[in-house]
């Protein structure tokens, strides 16, 4: 009976694990648009599409704070987004870049014309910094997963076509929804932004704590905030305090959700004391799909159990790479000359035995595969993906946004807790309003 209960639980988990795939699909090709914002800022300024031969808008609009458009690849729209450039830039200099996303409520112009934005605003900080903000709109309520998921990382894309931005200066923030998606992409992107700082989150993420080694957090909530946020939010801050991982948690007596925001000058001084960390010789990365795999040096491609959480331990010792591995039935090692040296020969180890030997070049990678009992190792040229890369095939279409009302909030908080009791991951179709 014990044996029949286990195999009926594990084809419940890789079913629901299986459903989570199609809704996320789905989600990015039924999610709800809306028409472009115009790009009225005093000015008639243009509409950049993405381009890859360097910086292209003219240099009279820095200083500006533009409303701007790009066109989606995964559904051909034209997506909305704002922008501060400060009136130091200088395209010749690369400059800092703070994204910033806004709550469920908001939009792209939320950070910049909101009532409690506006006290010390992040403008200010920008002109102090000399940094660029940047604000995805992320196609409404959609907890920056999925299609809003891929919008910030093509925001980012844009405006790194047309602005010469220092990647290792690249920060995160946002506010209730958005401090929730702060703290989401960043434990999910490990080597993307050098620092975050989710403000009035709802949820800390304690699965997926391990991802921040090398990534400072500055959590923020207003003590007089809903309890239900604080215990979300606590779980992750918790978690990165055990594990010592670089983290502060601010709680701001006598201010509700809105406070955190009241001081976005001092928030954006503090992202940018801060500089990327991308190429550590140590780090643990926590893994829900392939599709979130990739984390400096290393990429998951492939779970042994689709629908729970894979780990990998990853520590270079001088020639020596060695890998811990949990529920991870493929991997690649990518060639970086700043961890291992690329002038000798290689081994890499994976829970103690040597898996390969070898020289491995600066275009090139090793990739490991679990196959009939065995690890089989192969170098072959380099291939990295870029974050938010998703597959667009459609698996399904929705032809209007779920609206939560009637049965259907009941039945998406429903599916949520069924998929993570019976993947214990954690893992949320559609949550409600924060």
């Amino acid at each position: 009976m014990d044996r029949m209960l286990s195999r009926t639980m594990s084809g419940l988990a890789n079913l629901m694990a299986f459903l989570a795939a199609v809704l996320i699909a789905a989600s990015i090709w039924g999610a709800e648009t809306r028409p472009p914002a115009t790009m009225s800022t005093g000015a008639e300024t243009p509409d950049p599409q993405p381009k890859n031969n360097g910086p292209s808008l003219p240099q009279n609009l820095s200083g500006r704070n533009l409303r701007l458009n790009y066109r989606s690849r995964i559904d051909g729209t034209m997506q909305p987004y704002r922008i501060y450039v400060p009136s130091s830039y200088d395209a010749m200099k690369p400059a800092p870049m703070i994204v910033v996303l806004h709550g469920t409520t908001g939009n792209e112009g939320t950070f910049f014309e909101g009532a409690p934005y506006l006290i010390r605003p992040i403008t200010r900080a920008a002109e102090k910094y000399a940094m660029l903000v940047v604000s995805p709109y992320g196609r409404g309520p959609l907890e920056w997963r999925g299609a809003a998921e891929v919008d910030v990382f093509e925001v980012m894309e844009e405006v790194q076509s047309n602005y010469r931005i220092d990647l290792d200066r690249i920060y995160l923030t946002g506010q209730s929804m958005g401090g929730t998606g702060s703290a989401y992409l960043a434990f999910h992107y490990p080597g993307v932004f050098a620092a975050v700082a989710p403000l009035s989150s709802a949820y800390g993420f304690p699965s997926y704590a391990a991802n921040s080694r090398h990534t400072p957090f500055w959590w923020i909530a207003g003590a007089d905030d809903k309890k239900s946020f604080h215990l979300g939010t606590m779980k992750g801050v918790n978690r990165m305090l055990e594990l010592g991982n670089p983290i502060t948690f601010t709680m701001l007596e006598g201010k509700g959700h809105s406070g955190p925001v009241e001081d976005m000058e001092g928030i954006a001084s503090w992202l940018a004391g801060h500089r990327l960390v991308r190429h550590p010789r140590e780090f643990t990365f926590v893994v829900d799909t392939p599709l979130h795999g990739q984390a400096y040096w290393l990429q998951v491609w492939e779970l042994a159990r689709p629908g729970r959480l894979a780990c990998v331990h990853a520590r270079v010792e001088g020639e020596r790479i060695e890998l811990k591995l949990d529920n991870v039935a493929g991997i690649t090692v990518f060639a970086d000359p700043e961890v291992m040296p690329l002038d000798r020969r290689l081994t890499v180890r994976i829970g103690g035995s040597d898996t390969y030997r070898g020289r491995l070049g600066r275009g090139e990678q090793i990739r490991l595969e679990w196959l009939r009992g065995g690890w089989r190792a192969r170098r072959e040229p380099l291939r990295r993906r870029k974050p938010g890369d998703f597959p667009t095939t459609p698996a399904g279409y929705a032809p209007q946004p779920l609206d939560m009302s009637g049965v259907e909030a009941s039945l998406a908080n429903w599916i949520a807790d069924a998929m993570r009791w019976a993947t214990g991951a954690d893992i949320a179709v559609t949550n409600r309003q924060h």
